[in-house]
C-alpha cells in the first residue's frame, strides 16, 4: 500500500526555470503588424488599446504597465491575468500593485516565506502562494512600484487584499483552442515561452485568427505594452484565474500553505488527507479551497474532531460528510460545500478523499514543501499536528511517515483551506 504513493515535483512550478529578461528586450522597436485601427480611449483606467479583427473583448485589456527591469515580468504578467479577470468579471476598480506582490516574495533571510529579490526570476508559484493565500491583491495606489529591492515590511503587511481569489487553473500543454476558451471564459492566460536564450512571462488576452497570432499584455514594452506572438510560439507555464471576488470583510481563511504549493503527492487508486485547524469559533464553516490533480477525479470532503494526541480521527463512520463531486481541474479550486457547518472554538480535522473516477490520471493534492530549496524559508519549527495522511486506517502526521517522503524533504503540509464566515451570537 505504502508504494503507491508518490511524491513528485510539479513540472509546471519548478524553480528552477526561471523568467529572466534580457535588458535587449526593452531596446527592441515594438513591431505590432498587420493592425489596421488601433485606437486610444480614455477611461478612469487610463489607455487602453482596442484592436480591430481580433478576439478581444474590450473589458480585457487594462492599463499599460512597465516593469523597467530585467527579472519581474512573472509578476506583471500574472497580475495583468488577474486584472483581466475581474475585470471581465466587472469588478476591478483599481490597478494593483504588483510591488507589493514583489515585496512579500523577498520577505529575506531571517524571515520564513519566499528570498527572491527583484531582480531575480521567478516562477508563478509565488504569485499563486500569494493570490490563495488572500495576502494580496492590493491596489496600486497603495503600493506604487519601484526599482528599489525591498522586503515586505510591516505596512505592506497591513494592507488588506482587496479580492479574494479562489480559483487557479493550470493548463498544460495547452492547444490553441484550450487557449482561446480559457481568455474566452476567464479573460486571460499567463504563460510562459523563450523570445531568446531566456524566458519570459507575458498575459494572452486575445488572438487573430486571421494571422495565427495572439494578443498579449508584455511588461517588457512599455509604453505600448500589447503586442503580437505566433500560434506556433512554445507555451509553458500556462494558467488562467477562474474565480475571485470582492473582499466584504466577513470571511476568514484557514491556511498550512501560505506560500504556495511546490509538491504534489498522488495515488493510484485512493488517497485520503486531513488539515487540522483551530478554529476561533461563532463561524459557519462555507467552503474549501483544495491544490488538486487529476480531473474528474472523484472527491468527497468530510470534518471530524480530533483525538487527544491532536490526530483526526481514523474512523471514518465518526466523519460528517460535507460534499461529494469531482476535480474540476489541476490547480486550485473552492468547493461551496453542500452542508454548512457552524463551528466552535475548538480543533477539527477538514479530511480530503480523492479516489479514481472516469479519468485514467492519478487523483492528488498539492503541498508546500521544503527540499533544499535556498530560496524558500519555512523556519527551523517542525510542522507536526498540522497535515495528516491516513495509512492503514490510521492517520499519520506527514512529517514523520517517511514511507513516501523523501528523507531530506522538511515541513511539508497540505493545500487544504477552510474559508469561514463570521455569524451573530
Amino acid at each position: 500500500m505504502y508504494s503507491k504513493i508518490k511524491l513528485k515535483k510539479i513540472k509546471s512550478l519548478k524553480l528552477k526555470i526561471t523568467y529572466i529578461i534580457a535588458l535587449a528586450v526593452f531596446l527592441l522597436p515594438l513591431s505590432v503588424t498587420n493592425v489596421q485601427a488601433i485606437r486610444l480611449d480614455q477611461t478612469k483606467w487610463g489607455y487602453y488599446e482596442t484592436i480591430k479583427n481580433s478576439n478581444i473583448p474590450y473589458q480585457n485589456l487594462t492599463n499599460p504597465k512597465s516593469q523597467i527591469i530585467s527579472g519581474p515580468c512573472w509578476a506583471f504578467a500574472d497580475m495583468a491575468t488577474l486584472e483581466a479577470y475581474l475585470s471581465k468579471m466587472g469588478i476591478l476598480e483599481e490597478s494593483l500593485s504588483e510591488k507589493h506582490l514583489l515585496n512579500w516574495a523577498n520577505k529575506g533571510k531571517n524571515s520564513t516565506g519566499w528570498k527572491i529579490d527583484i531582480t531575480r526570476g521567478a516562477s508563478n508559484t509565488i504569485s499563486n502562494g500569494y493570490f490563495t493565500s488572500w495576502t494580496g491583491p492590493v491596489f496600486e495606489k497603495e503600493c506604487y512600484y519601484d526599482i528599489i529591492n525591498k522586503s515586505f515590511s510591516c505596512q505592506d503587511e497591513s494592507i488588506t487584499s482587496k479580492y479574494h481569489v479562489t480559483g487557479i487553473k493550470y493548463i498544460d500543454n495547452p492547444s490553441e483552442e484550450d487557449i482561446k476558451k480559457a481568455i474566452s471564459e476567464y479573460g486571460a492566460v499567463s504563460v510562459g515561452y523563450y523570445p531568446g536564450n531566456y524566458a519570459h512571462a507575458v498575459s494572452i488576452v486575445g488572438w487573430d485568427d486571421k494571422n495565427s497570432k495572439w494578443l498579449v499584455k508584455d511588461s517588457a514594452r512599455y509604453p505600448n505594452c500589447y503586442s503580437w506572438l505566433s500560434f506556433k510560439t512554445k507555451l509553458f507555464d500556462c494558467q488562467c484565474i477562474t474565480s475571485a471576488h470582492k473582499n466584504n470583510g466577513n470571511e476568514k481563511i484557514y491556511q498550512h500553505d501560505e506560500f504556495g504549493v511546490t509538491r504534489m503527492i498522488k495515488n493510484e487508486y485512493q488517497l485520503i488527507v486531513a488539515n487540522v485547524f483551530n478554529f476561533s469559533g461563532n463561524e459557519i464553516l462555507d467552503s474549501v479551497m483544495i491544490n488538486g490533480y487529476g480531473a474528474n477525479s472523484n472527491l468527497e470532503i468530510f470534518i471530524s474532531d480530533v483525538d487527544s494526541n491532536g490526530h483526526p480521527i481514523s474512523d471514518e463512520n465518526s466523519w460528517q460528510m460535507l460534499y461529494k463531486g469531482n476535480i474540476p481541474y489541476d490547480g486550485y479550486f473552492t468547493v461551496s460545500l453542500d452542508k454548512k457547518i457552524k463551528l466552535l472554538n475548538k480543533k477539527y480535522a477538514i479530511i480530503i478523499k480523492i479516489s479514481k473516477g472516469s479519468n485514467y490520471d492519478e487523483g492528488g493534492i498539492g503541498c508546500q514543501a521544503l527540499k533544499n530549496d535556498p530560496e524558500l524559508n519555512l523556519g527551523n519549527t517542525i510542522n507536526t499536528n498540522k497535515s495528516f495522511i491516513l495509512q492503514d486506517n490510521t492517520f499519520y502526521d506527514i512529517q514523520y511517515d517517511k514511507s513516501f517522503m523523501d528523507a531530506d524533504l522538511k515541513n511539508a503540509t497540505l493545500s487544504i483551506k477552510a474559508i469561514t464566515r463570521n455569524v451573530s451570537m
